[in-house]
């Protein structure tokens, strides 16, 4: 697979935007959550299904929730053209990045962060049957490698497979996690997890369990009663609690994870 450019890296301060990966700092504020050990870090994943039409309640999630990081699985945001609606949903304090899709319709995933945290980008790649981010995120004496992905599922518009899914994948884990022993995968593979007689869900077990991972969502994270959205991690002493909640706002629900990097 080719190399793929590392994703778009917009810091935004509010409705400000910057090409540079530089921090804006918040404004003081009375309303600033009580500040928490440095290296207890929340996390939140949720399928949006089109965060341009989500702005405002995606700022309010982060807020309300007080969200260190948001992980969005189908952004639905283009390459350029979205600057606006990338402001809107980033609070103030806060940095962007994104990785959309290229092709076609939808998918897209991002990372909503608040900018003191120390994340880094990693080199990508690129697939066809799936969108990712690759980071990795220090606090303390702890660096852990996060993946957040998206697969689609394959319908006859996009042409996709999932024995095309299962020929790429495990190349992303072998670049991602081989010799990394901290490692959390997060997001939507369209998976029923809940159905262990699921042929998918048994191919996509038998790929990560061998290799040391854990699946910790154990509740629907959908409408329809399935668990779609998962955290497989190497590291599961990492990770306090994990959380599941309706929002309301979309199909999927929002998947909270409370981490412990010391």
């Amino acid at each position: 697979q080719p190399d793929r450019p590392f994703p778009l890296d917009l810091s935004v301060n509010n409705s400000t935007h910057s090409s540079t990966s530089l921090p804006f700092p918040a404004s003081p504020s009375s309303s600033d959550p009580p500040t928490r050990k440095p290296t207890h870090i929340t996390v939140g994943l949720w399928n949006s299904q089109s965060a341009v039409n989500k702005t405002i309640d995606i700022s309010e999630l982060i807020v309300d929730r007080d969200l260190d990081i948001l992980c969005l699985n189908e952004t639905w945001l283009k390459e350029a053209g979205d600057e606006v609606s990338i402001g809107e949903m980033t609070p103030s304090g806060y940095s962007f990045t994104h990785s959309p899709r290229t092709f076609g319709r939808g998918g897209g995933v991002a990372i909503i962060y608040r900018s003191a945290v120390n994340i880094k980008q990693c080199k990508q790649r690129s697939f066809k049957t799936f969108d990712y981010l690759d980071m990795c995120i220090t606090a303390g004496k702890q660096t852990v490698r996060v993946v957040i992905i998206y697969r689609p599922c394959p319908t006859k518009s996009n042409k996709l497979t999932a024995r095309e899914f299962f020929e790429e994948f495990p190349s992303l884990i072998a670049d991602s996690s081989t010799h990394v022993s901290n490692f959390i995968l997060i997001g939507d593979m369209n998976f029923h997890m809940d159905d262990c007689s699921n042929s998918e869900t048994k191919r996509i077990t038998q790929i990560l369990e061998p290799l040391g991972f854990s699946q910790l969502v154990t509740v629907p994270t959908h409408v329809r009663g399935h668990i779609l959205d998962v955290v497989w991690t190497k590291s599961p002493r990492l990770i306090r609690a994990v959380d599941v909640e309706n929002t309301n706002m979309s199909d999927h629900f929002l998947v909270q994870l409370d981490t412990d990097l010391s």
